[in-house]
């Protein structure tokens, strides 16, 4: 939303972070099936993409639809967790869920879905 008003995108460090990106529609999917399949019964399951992305991978991604988005820069947050990506491995077994989303792919979807919606 910052990349759509004209609002730098603000990193911690230095975008280094790795985060599991998970869009959407591929989260709602996961859901329904840890909700309703025969192999979910009483069983937990993470639901991402199981692929680990930076923060400044996302921000560089951004610039591909906005060229003048400005990356800045914040010190590190010291209390901020440190994250990664999370197994998805139990979820692909048991239930077949399989992300269809990777950052590439979410970020152009939402940026699209974005375009045509007025922001407040």
């Amino acid at each position: 939303e910052n990349a759509l008003l004209g609002k730098p995108i603000h990193l911690h460090g230095d975008g280094s972070t790795p985060l599991d990106f998970t869009y959407i529609k591929d989260i709602a999917h996961g859901f329904v099936l840890a909700t309703f399949h025969e192999n979910a019964e009483n069983e937990t399951f993470n639901i991402t993409t199981g692929e680990g992305k930076t923060l400044k991978d996302f921000a560089e991604e951004l610039q591909k639809y906005f060229p003048d988005l400005e990356i800045a820069y914040k010190p590190i947050d010291v209390f901020r967790p440190k994250r990664g990506s999370l197994s998805i491995e139990k979820a692909r077994k048991l239930i077949g869920y399989e992300p269809q989303y990777n950052l590439e792919k979410g970020v152009k979807e939402y940026v699209e879905f974005l375009k045509d919606k007025p922001l407040l």
